[in-house]
């Protein structure tokens, strides 16, 4: 084995523990500091002033609730992932060490410091809080995509595809779905070194799954990369150790499978719709010719995502656990894009409209009756002029609710028995308690129809994320894009 020549030096460290593995020694150092960053953990291996390997968890970044480690050798630098505990970390940098000490020429797949990668981006989408829903590897770099954005710049942005070069925090590469102000038209923003892009609609880019699609359509053409075909992995070809239902799929898990092509599959989890052959998702555990460790690869249609490895994923118990979960994420993921088309969002946008004018009518109404005595006492003004204009205003409102309410998908007898309720207060001021009471109940119907949709509601109505995406996704309709166009 070389000694390290260059790696990054961390001070004021607290000492966890010491150790020993043959002839060579080991320390766990924690929250130490490399120039004015923190390293929350650090593993050291050495024998005596020489130092063989580093290993550093650089920044608390978690991906399916794994944390990635950088690795330093004499022979290059790579990323690993554990469990986010100090005890699962310190055991991961155990069996690298061990690893290491075994095949120190074979132990990493070297990335060359020369390698000319994209340049990281100075302006790229900001965003105040997001979902990521998936990360992985494209060639050298890796990608996160994220939805539900919530923006701290004027551009909105409903879904953004970030890509990082090797161990760089700012990504080289964004890829958006993006509205620009209240017209809600929803457009493919690409960020770059050359700036910012704005490449039209592509499709149902409101859609995650179609915005996925075609942004990583798009991260391949600008890295210079071709399309990809992907096999599946066939899972016969193992033991059957399970058969079941998870909601409306049936699914296989197999253990001991045959290698095919020199790659090796631990464990294969198919999912399948209804008697298909081909699997609509399949999990498997694979470890590729000349790979250090086993890795658990989502296929899905075309795709081949790596999710990273633990050791605790040779157990096929826990293999299945951990499919389970990641299957219970994507599948309310797909039906969540399913749920709202363009009918339900025209729907929910009338709704929202027919629900302010509403409030605002019931305010003219409240102005009218608190200002009855100021505006008679004008001369122009007839004598219970203010009064009639108050109750046509609140009639009027009582009738936008009433249209709100069918828009809330309510049936006609409930519509028009809550809005009768509403008219009492015109009757007997004795009624107005109770007309407060269908509001209540009636804003309790319009808050759970938009979370059925997955929207925000509050008192003034649909919230401003809500609106933008909901009008990104009428205007991506065929006749809207004409019209625009």
């Amino acid at each position: 084995m070389l000694p390290l020549k260059t790696y990054p030096k961390i001070r004021q460290f607290q000492l966890n523990r010491t150790g020993e593995i043959g002839d060579y020694r080991y320390e766990v150092r924690l929250n130490g500091r490399s120039k004015e960053q923190i390293i929350p953990f650090g593993f050291f291996f050495f024998k005596g002033k020489e130092i063989f390997l580093v290993i550093y968890q650089e920044k608390p970044s978690e991906i399916l609730g794994q944390t990635l480690l950088s690795v330093y050798t004499a022979v290059g630098k790579s990323i690993r992932m554990s469990e986010p505990s100090l005890e699962s970390l310190i055991q991961s940098a155990l069996q690298i060490a061990e690893e290491y000490i075994a095949d120190p020429n074979d132990f990493s797949q070297e990335i060359d410091d020369n390698n000319d990668f994209l340049p990281s981006l100075t302006y790229y989408p900001q965003l105040k809080s997001s979902q990521l829903v998936e990360a992985a590897s494209i060639g050298d770099y890796r990608y996160e995509l994220h939805t539900s954005c919530a923006s701290i710049q004027k551009i909105q942005y409903i879904h953004v595809l970030f890509c990082y070069a090797p161990f760089e925090s700012d990504p080289c590469l964004a890829v958006s779905a993006e509205t620009l102000g209240k017209l809600g038209y929803c457009s493919v923003g690409l960020f770059s070194e050359r700036g910012h892009s704005n490449l039209g609609s592509q499709g149902d880019i409101h859609r995650l799954g179609a915005f996925r699609e075609a942004a990583l359509r798009i991260l391949r053409k600008e890295l210079g990369m071709g399309e990809i075909e992907i096999a599946f992995p066939q899972p016969q070809n193992g033991v059957l150790v399970e058969k079941g239902l998870i909601g409306n799929y049936r699914c296989e898990l197999y253990t001991d499978c045959e290698s095919v092509d020199e790659c090796l599959y631990v464990h294969i989890f198919a999912l399948f719709v209804g008697s298909m052959k081909q699997p609509e998702f399949l999990f498997a555990l694979e470890k590729r010719p000349g790979a250090s460790h086993p890795c658990l690869v989502l296929y899905q249609e075309e795709r081949r995502i790596e999710m990273g490895f633990e050791p605790a994923l040779l157990d096929v118990k826990i293999f299945r656990d951990r499919v389970v979960t990641l299957l219970k994420i994507i599948l309310s993921e797909k039906m969540r894009e399913e749920r709202v088309g363009i009918v339900q969002a025209h729907s929910l946008l009338r709704l929202h409209r027919f629900y302010q004018l509403s409030v605002l009518c019931s305010l003219t109404a409240l102005l009218c009756l608190s200002f009855d005595d100021s505006l008679s006492a004008l001369a122009w003004i007839p004598v219970g002029f203010p009064v009639i204009l108050s109750t046509a205003c609140y009639g009027f409102a009582v009738l936008c609710w009433v249209i709100s309410l069918r828009f809330a998908r309510q049936t006609r007898f409930r519509a028009f028995v809550l809005s009768g309720i509403l008219l009492c207060p015109l009757y007997s001021l004795l009624f107005t308690p109770l007309a407060f009471a269908s509001v209540l109940l009636s804003l309790i119907i319009f808050k759970r129809y938009a979370e059925s949709h997955q929207c925000d509601y509050n008192a003034w109505g649909l919230s401003r994320n809500s609106k933008e995406r909901l009008l990104g996704i009428t205007l991506s309709s065929p006749l809207a894009r004409s019209y625009l166009s």
